[in-house]
């Protein structure tokens, strides 16, 4: 069975670092923690699970950080165990073509999504923790957990999971729009973290998959509110104000730009220490690295909120002054879980059901956002087009499995003296 994995480890972490500096086939090479390998199809592991047929799975950033070996073992969450080995590929949709004999809701040829990641349910543990027990499995509570862990992951042929972790997905939903169902439950979510009032000024840093979409229901979900977003590439500008972005933030000369749109107060001091009073009622930062969170937090205006959406896998020196200085809110948001839906109830509803209901009711279309498509044994360029934005203009690259021949056998990498059992499905958004 065609799988794909990564490995973990620090010697391999520093190895591709060190290499993929001046060489971007490090992160292909034997060194690399990337691996794909052809594996031994393994039963259903428990009566309760099913088997998982892919047919399409997206490439998200998380996945490209972990590629380039740009995680840091000192971030909190490389301290749980089981974090070393990892199935890629969160954003999938397939098709299930064997049940076990307690399986309940799922039924072979059922198309579904991959909606959670392992948790206390899915793992049989008794007593639920805290967030499971509410369903907020985003949160789960346990580091590690009993019993049989998935198989395979979306970049593979199949996966082996509990029932659990599944959502269904009707036949009025395209493929094309189920792979999207993840990241878009992934920037709905933020969005729901703090939603935005009538007439607010509200900026989204980064223009990729989940700045546009937060874009994309921003304008479905509170229409009266001002956006605007900075866009590294002028291909993703185009996309914005297309989506309807009220402004395109100039990433060369930010501050300037945004003290005109805002009108805002910018000061300069030493060693080009620059701050706006005044600046965005609301901001999401979807790329979450240093420099866009110390711009993000200075670009706030007082009491207001930065909702933190993009993962940084590695350790930050932040000037943290405008939190207290401003009495500015720093918000962080994972995954996806549930919401009070709709806006002002007091109903809830999984982000998964809301965004389910949005695209049936056709008011929002993610699947816009795919840009290519791949063959799982064109990985390597797949990859390389979804790293290369500024060449491929990429948003969201995907791996079709309908493209991969009967008749290709993975390379088998096993001999490399890389581990062949796969103990974890992969870290949870937060890593």
């Amino acid at each position: 069975m065609w799988t794909t994995t990564l490995q973990l480890d620090p010697w391999r972490i520093a190895m591709t670092r060190l290499l993929g500096s001046v060489w971007q086939g490090a992160y292909f090479s034997k060194v690399a923690p990337l691996r794909v390998e052809n594996l031994p199809r393994q039963p259903l592991p428990a009566a309760t699970w099913v088997r998982v047929r892919n047919r399409l799975s997206g490439i998200c950033g998380s996945d490209l950080e972990l590629i380039s070996a740009e995680r840091d073992l000192r971030i909190a969450p490389a301290a749980l165990p089981g974090q070393h080995y990892y199935y890629p590929g969160r954003e999938v949709v397939g098709e299930v073509i064997e049940v076990g004999k307690k399986v309940q809701h799922i039924r072979v040829g059922n198309r579904v999504v991959l909606q959670h990641s392992p948790n206390c349910v899915s793992s049989g543990v008794i007593k639920l923790c805290r967030f499971c027990a509410t369903g907020d499995y985003n949160l789960c509570e346990f580091g590690v957990l009993p019993g049989s862990q998935p198989i395979g992951g979306g970049w593979s042929e199949e996966m082996l999971l509990p029932e659990q972790q599944l959502s269904s997905i009707p036949a009025s939903i395209s493929d094309d729009q189920a792979v999207m169902i993840e990241p878009t439950a992934v920037a709905l979510h933020a969005l729901l973290r703090c939603p935005p009032q009538a007439g607010e000024r509200v900026l989204i840093i980064g223009a990729g998959t989940i700045g546009l979409l937060l874009l994309h229901l921003l304008r479905t979900i509170a229409p009266q509110v001002e956006i605007a977003i900075l866009a590294r590439h002028p291909f993703q500008a185009e996309i914005a104000q297309r989506l309807g972005a009220t402004h395109i933030v100039d990433t060369k000369k930010s501050y300037a730009d945004i003290q005109r749109t805002t009108q805002a107060r910018l000061y300069s001091g030493h060693f080009g220490n620059r701050l706006l009073i005044g600046g965005y009622d609301l901001i999401y930062d979807t790329i979450g690295k240093e420099k866009t969170l110390h711009d993000a937090l200075r670009w706030a205006r007082a009491n207001a909120t930065v909702v933190l959406v993009g993962i940084s896998l590695r350790m930050m020196h932040i000037d943290l002054s405008p939190v207290w200085n401003q009495q500015i809110k720093l918000l962080g948001s994972t995954g996806h879980g549930n919401e009070m839906w709709p806006l002002g109830s007091r109903e809830q509803r999984t982000t998964f059901s809301i965004v389910k209901e949005l695209l049936e009711r056709e008011l929002i279309h993610p699947e816009h956002l795919i840009t290519h498509h791949f063959s799982l044994n064109d990985y390597q360029d797949a990859l390389t087009t979804a790293l290369n934005k500024t060449s491929s203009r990429a948003v969201k690259v995907v791996f079709d499995h309908a493209l991969l021949s009967a008749t290709v056998v993975a390379p088998n990498r096993t001999a490399l003296g890389t581990k062949p059992l796969i103990t974890s499905q992969g870290p949870r958004r937060a890593l």
